[in-house]
């Protein structure tokens, strides 16, 4: 990542119910992975490590070359990114979707942050998880609890990929239309609760 340092609290990996949700939207292997270990535990047909930067790869054209030398349906690239500095992530994300690229981007559910507001406006769908996510220790394998709820964004594609994305992602959680942070239902329930408790306090 640029040199910066990476904090043993961003290394996890994902769990299976993840990666088998990854591959059935894709219809194959996941064509790239820019951010993850040294033995690509997500089987992507392309893949950056933190040490190889991730950053300096053109996601779209990576995608779409390692996905059309496979039996993959559609280029995918997936994003699990170091979640205490996910800005230039997702930024990259925003700037290499399009409508034959889709990118599947995890997070942390947090409706406060500006990178939340970020991937309402730029993503298409959501699916927001039923369970807290248990991922796996990279040393040991072990399941790790990470201590808040979380959720899949789909940024880029067209209309099939989105249907594809609802009907892959289902088991997971409940998905949502997004494309703005205004359209969004839990965001915009959230500014309205605490616009309200706001207005409260400055009755008092």
């Amino acid at each position: 990542m640029r040199g910066r340092a990476v904090k043993a609290s961003d290394r996890r990996l994902s769990p299976p119910e993840w990666l088998e949700a990854e591959r059935a939207f894709a219809g194959g292997p996941v064509a790239f992975d820019p951010c993850t270990e040294a033995d690509n535990p997500a089987g992507a047909l392309a893949y950056c490590t933190l040490q190889r930067n991730g950053l300096d790869a053109n996601w779209r054209a990576v995608a779409r070359e390692a996905a059309a030398e496979s039996s993959a349906t559609r280029a995918v690239t997936r994003l699990n990114p170091p979640w205490s500095s996910r800005f230039v992530w997702d930024f990259a994300a925003f700037s290499y979707a399009a409508e034959d690229h889709c990118i599947v981007i995890w997070s942390a559910v947090d409706f406060t942050a500006a990178w939340w507001r970020n991937l309402c406006r730029f993503s298409v769908l959501r699916c927001d998880l039923n369970d807290r996510p248990r991922c796996l220790d990279p040393k040991t394998g072990k399941r790790m609890e990470v201590g808040r709820s979380a959720a899949c964004w789909l940024v880029g594609g067209d209309s099939v990929d989105a249907g594809a994305f609802a009907k892959a992602f289902a088991p997971l959680g409940a998905i949502s239309r997004v494309g703005s942070p205004d359209w969004d239902p839990m965001t915009r329930a959230f500014v309205q609760e605490q616009e309200t408790e706001g207005d409260r306090a400055a009755a008092e």
